[in-house]
C-alpha cells in the first residue's frame, strides 16, 4: 500500500481528521516563508495529540542546524525534511532520520540525490519562486529506470484526488506527498478531499 503523507498541518483538527483517514505521515512546515508555517510550540501541541503510529515530519527551508535540533526535541519528529539547499555535511549533523527534498526541472537535476545518504528522498516541482507547494505536477516520465538504492522515494508537487492515481502508477512511490491539493486555503484542510484522495490511492494499489 501506498503511505500518504499530508503536509503543511496547522491545527489540531486537520491533523486529527487526516490520521483518522488514513495518513501514515504528517508534515509541520518550519519555514517562515511558507504560507503553512508553524511555530515548534504549535506544532507540539498538536503532536502531543496524535497516535504514536504517526510519523511526525518536520520541513525546514536553509535553517540553522540548532534550531531544527529544538523542533526535533519540541515536538518530537521522527522524520526532518530539508527543502532548500543544504549540503550533504550539512545533513550529516541532523539527528535521527532525514528527507532531502530535490526540486524536479529535468534529469539533471535527479543528479544531486546521489551526494546524499539519506534513509528518503522527496520529488517536488521546481520553481524558481518558493522552495515548495507550487500546486503542479513535473514530468514523471523523468523518473524512468531512476535508481534510488535502498531510498524510499516520496512523490509531491501538485497531487490531488485526480491524479494521484496515475501518479501512483506512473512511479510507484513508497509513498505520495500532498498538501495544497486536499485544502480549502493555505493551512486548511478539506475533508472531503483527503478523503477523496485516500480513496484513490487505495483503488491505485488494488
Amino acid at each position: 500500500m501506498t503511505q500518504v503523507k499530508v503536509c503543511g498541518i496547522t491545527n489540531a483538527d486537520d491533523a486529527i481528521m487526516a490520521a483518522e483517514m488514513g495518513a501514515s505521515f504528517l508534515g509541520f512546515i518550519f519555514f517562515p516563508g511558507s504560507g503553512r508555517y508553524i511555530t515548534p510550540s504549535a506544532a507540539a501541541r498538536i503532536a502531543s495529540l496524535l497516535p504514536s503510529s504517526i510519523v511526525k515530519a518536520g520541513v525546514f527551508v536553509n535553517q540553522d542546524i540548532g534550531f531544527i535540533k529544538e523542533a526535533v526535541d519540541a515536538v518530537g519528529l521522527d522524520l526532518v525534511q530539508v527543502h532548500g539547499d543544504e549540503t550533504a555535511e550539512f545533513c550529516g549533523q541532523i539527528p535521527g532520520a532525514y528527507m532531502r527534498a530535490v526540486r524536479v526541472k529535468d534529469a539533471k537535476s535527479l543528479k544531486i540525490i546521489d551526494r546524499y545518504d539519506s534513509e528518503f528522498v522527496l520529488l517536488d516541482t521546481f520553481s524558481e519562486q518558493r522552495f515548495g507547494g507550487t500546486g503542479q505536477t513535473f514530468d514523471w516520465d523523468l523518473l524512468s529506470g531512476l535508481e534510488l538504492g535502498n531510498r524510499r522515494l516520496f512523490l509531491s508537487g501538485g497531487l490531488n484526488p485526480d491524479n494521484v492515481g496515475d501518479a501512483i502508477r506512473a512511479v510507484h512511490p513508497y509513498a505520495v506527498d500532498v498538501c495544497s491539493g486536499v485544502e480549502k486555503k493555505n493551512g486548511v484542510k478539506d475533508s472531503e478531499k483527503v478523503r477523496r484522495f485516500m480513496e484513490k490511492v487505495r483503488i491505485a494499489n488494488l
